[in-house]
């Protein structure tokens, strides 16, 4: 383990710390490369784009989110799978903004509740979508 200090009456633990001057001074116990730190970064941000922001996003149409009516206007087929993708769209504030959903069962035309970020329209998503994630 490390090097336990008495300072001002308190026990301080120093896992990997010098004093130096009154400073503290990390001693270097590993280094990594210029390539596995890019990698390592990289890592970092891809797991929070897949895993941590769609639930971070939904979390705040949850939280924040207002309820409209929106009206499909295109539907098709994406990826080899067969799943079906309606793009819809609404109005807020006389502003237009769209979305997708994926769902066979509706049909161009058909409208669809939407929940949308109250800060940040283009943030939006079908409401069945957030009540079921």
């Amino acid at each position: 383990m490390g090097r336990v200090r008495q300072c001002n009456g308190r026990e301080i633990k120093f896992m990997a710390m010098a004093i130096k001057k009154g400073k503290f001074v990390v001693k270097k116990y590993f280094s990594l490369s210029k390539s596995q730190i890019f990698w390592l970064i990289f890592s970092v941000l891809f797991i929070w784009y897949i895993i941590i922001r769609p639930d971070y996003n939904i979390s705040r149409l949850r939280d924040d989110g207002k309820e409209v009516k929106g009206w499909i206007y295109r539907k098709s087929g994406v990826g080899s799978k067969g799943t079906i993708r309606c793009f819809y769209n609404f109005e807020v504030k006389g502003k237009d903004y769209e979305g997708f959903y994926d769902n066979n069962k509706l049909s161009q035309g058909d409208s669809l509740e939407i929940i949308y970020y109250t800060k940040d329209p283009s943030l939006n998503q079908a409401k069945q979508f957030v009540l079921d994630y």
